[in-house]
């Protein structure tokens, strides 16, 4: 039994050192190794509810803390966590969020924005938002906006498999950029050459006008 739990923490452990290097969804996938292996202590079932939250999981963050309080409601946070899924600030975050999807499927794609925006800037700790306001900008045709929004995403989830898939699409929307095409480089070298003979052949000429002077 000692090894199951300590197998479990060992996964738990892996999973807070990932959130702290800010990599939720890997995070994730060891706390699900954890909750395999020993799955009634509250700090694992806990932190797999807060994985959950922040990748806008709802229904799967209320059943991990619901099965934390089954094993113990003494000294445990999962109370809160449930409190607030319960609270009129969390009802305003979900109806604002099913306004996003609904303007999605619609295609109004500027509307979502709009209310990703203040979403972002009141729950910043939510992952998702970002997934989907860098989609909405993709189809905005918005690749600078997109690529910040990335940008951002990569600060909250590392290894997100969104951002890797999305950063593919930009490039092949953008190309390489200017400096980093090999005919950029080769006419930036050519360019050099050409500066260095007409440097040359100033100083060429500059010397025969001094020798004709003299």
């Amino acid at each position: 039994m000692d090894t199951i739990i300590n197998k479990a923490y060992r996964y738990y452990n892996r999973a807070l050192n990932l959130i702290d290097n800010s990599k939720v969804s890997l995070a994730k996938d060891e706390l699900k190794k954890a909750v395999n292996a020993y799955p009634k202590d509250i700090d694992i079932l806990n932190l797999m509810g807060v994985c959950e939250y922040y990748l806008c999981n709802f229904e799967e963050a209320y059943r991990y803390w619901t099965k934390s309080l089954k094993v113990t409601e003494q000294d445990n946070h999962a109370k809160e966590y449930i409190d607030f899924l319960a609270s009129e600030e969390f009802d305003k975050l979900a109806i604002n969020y099913n306004k996003v999807v609904g303007y999605v499927s619609e295609e109004k794609y500027k509307s979502a924005v709009h209310i990703l925006k203040k979403i972002i800037r009141d729950y910043n700790e939510l992952i998702e938002p970002y997934e989907i306001l860098t989609m909405c900008y993709l189809k905005l045709n918005k690749v600078e906006e997109a690529e910040k929004c990335l940008d951002e995403l990569l600060k909250k989830d590392y290894e997100n498999l969104y951002y890797m898939k999305s950063k593919y699409k930009l490039k092949s929307i953008v190309g390489p950029k200017r400096e980093d095409s090999k005919l950029y480089k080769k006419i930036k070298g050519l360019r050099n050459v050409g500066i260095v003979l007409l440097i040359i052949i100033l100083i060429l000429v500059l010397v025969t006008i001094i020798r004709y002077l003299n």
